[in-house]
């Protein structure tokens, strides 16, 4: 049996393409042969095939795992293919959430919820968080299905472990925002926090990680931040390799999630591993990563009362011995959900029969 990986797109520092390339080295390590199939990816990759070679190369005893968060223009033919099909599921973004901002984002986050209707045809679903999979339930019911976060612990972030500096009772709070710079992430919001966390005399300022793939929500963010007389305290630094990111990580205080949309959130676990503190917004499975303590309730340009409680609260506890064990428990937790050994019963079982 070899394993047969397709997405739609498979690139390095995104969050589907490296989990993509994670599994491969997974399968890699299980004695698998694993082959990557994508429409677009990196040109430098000698990973990862055109996707219309996978049709040539996949037979009966092999399985396909597709990746699927968003539309896949060969969703058809890859769920036609005559061999044990598997699909690892990210979620898929709610489509008003784009309406207006990214209308053709929109549409295809509607074409790929059609496709999540058609999922019976799989053997095996694996989805990225519970969350996601009471979302998914409202839409298809599939007889056998996983809950694997799209992790693994031999990716970069986690082979770190340098030492912690205490900033608990700085006078100064950094705070950090990580993802894509998309309409849904809300960066809008965590501006907003910026400026209601400074207006409560904290000197705070925020530094936004991420690639800029919308200029024109780009501008809109630049002008949210003149209007409220933050943006000199606003800095974007785009997309970062690996080692500056972690740098980012280890030097603030705070990483903030505004999202109103997340079927997992990487960053959350990147962060706790590296004893960053985390404030999460509600309502999506990024909270269920984080504390009761460290989630907050926010409306659109509002700033909670209940953000400034759990930031003081977090400067106080961040650097003690119990809250460093806390991130760490929490991140062995989800490391341990995406074993090797949880990944090899799902791949090394028997096909089910029809």
């Amino acid at each position: 049996m070899r394993l047969m990986v397709a997405a739609p797109n498979i690139f390095s520092g995104d969050a589907v393409g490296n989990h993509c390339l994670g599994i491969a080295r997974m399968a890699a390590r299980l004695g698998i042969e694993c082959k990557l199939f994508a429409q677009g990816f990196d040109a430098a990759s000698k990973q990862v095939n055109a996707i219309d070679d996978i049709f040539s190369n996949i037979g009966a005893e092999d399985t396909l795992l597709l990746s699927h968060s968003i539309f896949d223009p060969n969703f058809n033919r890859l769920i036609a293919l005559p061999c044990r099909k598997i699909c690892y599921f990210h979620g898929i973004t709610s489509p008003q959430l784009l309406d207006g901002l990214a209308p053709e984002l929109a549409d295809l986050c509607r074409k790929g919820l059609e496709q999540v209707t058609q999922f019976g045809i799989f053997d095996e679903l694996i989805v990225n968080s519970e969350h996601t999979l009471a979302a998914i339930s409202q839409l298809v019911t599939i007889k056998n299905t996983w809950v694997i976060p799209p992790i693994f612990s031999d990716m970069p972030a986690f082979q770190q472990h340098s030492p912690y500096l205490s900033r608990c009772y700085a006078t100064s709070v950094r705070m950090i925002s990580v993802g894509r710079v998309v309409p849904h992430k809300r960066i809008e919001d965590a501006i907003t926090l910026l400026h209601g966390t400074r207006a409560r005399s904290v000197d705070a300022e925020l530094t936004i990680v991420g690639s800029l793939p919308d200029a024109g929500y780009f501008q809109f963010l630049i002008g949210h931040a003149r209007e409220l007389k933050v943006l000199n305290k606003v800095h974007f630094s785009g997309a970062l390799a690996d080692c500056d990111l972690f740098r980012i990580y280890q030097s603030s205080d705070i990483l903030v999630i505004t999202s109103l949309h997340e079927g997992f959130c990487v960053p959350v676990v990147e962060a706790q591993n590296f004893k960053c503190g985390v404030l999460v917004r509600s309502g999506t499975a990024a909270e269920y990563l984080a504390a009761p303590e460290e989630t907050f309730e926010m409306e659109s340009d509002i700033y909670p009362d209940t953000f400034f409680e759990a930031l003081q609260n977090l400067r106080k506890r961040r650097g003690s011995l119990n809250w460093m064990d806390e991130c760490g428990d929490r991140t062995n937790t989800l490391l341990e959900q995406c074993s090797d050994k949880v990944w090899r019963k799902i791949l090394c079982s028997k096909r089910l029969e029809d």
